[in-house]
């Protein structure tokens, strides 16, 4: 244990070829420290922080699936001593597409 929040997004689909998600987290109790992404070697990754938000998403530019099963993960800092991290870090917004071109809807659990 690093001490450190790690917020992990893995990929259960079997035909998403682009993702995105936007993260807020508490600034007051985290810093962003960096994303990190286990994605296959086809797929192009991308993410950044500015203020409280994160933004990050994996795509594959053949149109391709995204492997099933890939991870996206976030990681942070606390700066106050926490106890839990429950409702540190949210979920904003999502967008995917399907190898089919079409937009898909992301069931986050």
């Amino acid at each position: 244990d690093d001490g450190n929040v790690y917020v992990e997004l893995e990929l259960l689909g079997e035909e998403t070829a682009a993702l995105q998600l936007k993260l807020d987290y508490d600034a007051t109790r985290l810093v962003f420290k960096e994303i990190q992404f286990d994605t296959g070697n086809t797929t192009t990754n991308f993410g950044d922080a500015n203020y409280n938000r994160v933004n990050l998403g994996s795509i594959h530019q053949g149109g391709q699936a995204i492997p099933k099963n890939s991870k996206l993960i976030a990681v942070f800092e606390p700066i106050v001593n926490i106890t839990s991290a429950a409702g540190l870090v949210t979920i904003v917004t999502t967008d995917a597409a399907g190898t089919d071109g079409l937009q898909q809807i992301l069931n986050v659990q």
